[in-house]
């Protein structure tokens, strides 16, 4: 009898710092999934129950931006840097190469050559017509990315689908980052050389306009329309001095105005955006 008191008790030893360990090991989960055997902490866990579904209930009437929690989660944004921006884009592997033919005005260097061949090409002294593109034959024929020359409209349609498609592929190795919380402003930056000094800041908005393009292609944002974007970029300028110092700077920022965030109509339509699931943080 005695030996057998002595083995329970020995036994009863050997399991508390089991029990112990185990609650250790289980440190952070809910109370329910250990509380099957113990009633104390079953009213610890329905009393914690209740008051989880009492805070519940008391935001529930409250009927605001599906994202301003998250929107307050991220203050400081997403800052997309693009270093060494594409400028120019190749329209051709090659230029081919162009005569001075006869009716047209030559330069005074060449005024004294008065031989053309049959095709009416100007001839050299060496009997050879006189290449008139000479300093940029056999080159890449490349266009300078310009807003300007877009807009005006002279631009050939495949000229202008080519600019903008290069220009969106080459950001689209930056904006593969996970999605934003939305709606968003956005600044931009831009450095770059002063150059020529008498260009307008306002004719790069094609960048922006392809940069949020590639946001919404890369799944950053659902889309670019003022229920998701509320500030379009434009740009602040920081001169550099060297052409390989130039980049593009963007930021995408939570929207935190009240004149946003409790808008009816921005409520109603992330709140429907919410409901079918397809808000992506």
């Amino acid at each position: 009898m005695h030996n057998k008191s002595g083995s329970s008790k020995s036994s009863t030893r050997r399991t508390a710092p089991s029990k112990r360990r185990g609650s250790a090991h289980n440190k952070g989960q809910l109370p329910v999934s250990r509380t099957s055997s113990n009633s104390s902490t079953n009213k610890e866990g329905t009393s914690s129950q209740k008051r989880v579904k009492n805070s519940l209930q008391s935001t529930q009437p409250v009927k605001k931006l599906a994202v301003v929690s998250k929107l307050t989660a991220l203050k400081s944004g997403l800052t997309i840097e693009i270093p060494e921006y594409v400028t120019h884009v190749e329209l051709s592997k090659t230029r081919k190469a162009r005569y001075y033919c006869k009716g047209q005005k030559l330069p005074k260097k060449y005024a004294k050559f008065k031989k053309y061949d049959l095709k009416g090409r100007l001839l050299g002294e060496d009997g050879a017509p006189i290449i008139a593109n000479a300093g940029v034959v056999n080159k890449p024929r490349e266009l300078k990315i310009n807003g300007q020359s877009l807009y005006s409209g002279n631009m050939n349609p495949m000229v202008r689908s080519k600019v903008v498609n290069v220009i969106k592929k080459f950001f689209d190795s930056f904006t593969n980052v996970e999605p934003v919380p939305f709606p968003v402003r956005i600044e931009a930056d831009l450095y770059c050389p002063l150059a020529s000094k008498n260009w307008d800041l306002d004719n790069q908005w094609i960048y922006h306009k392809c940069f949020l393009d590639s946001l919404v292609r890369n799944g950053v944002l659902p889309d670019d329309n003022v229920m998701f974007v509320t500030q379009a970029p434009g740009f602040r300028y920081f001169p550099v001095d060297h052409r390989e110092d130039r980049k593009l700077v963007y930021r995408l920022i939570p929207e935190d105005r009240p004149e946003i965030l409790n808008h009816g109509a921005y409520i109603s339509f992330h709140s429907e955006t919410a409901s079918d699931e397809s808000l992506n943080f």
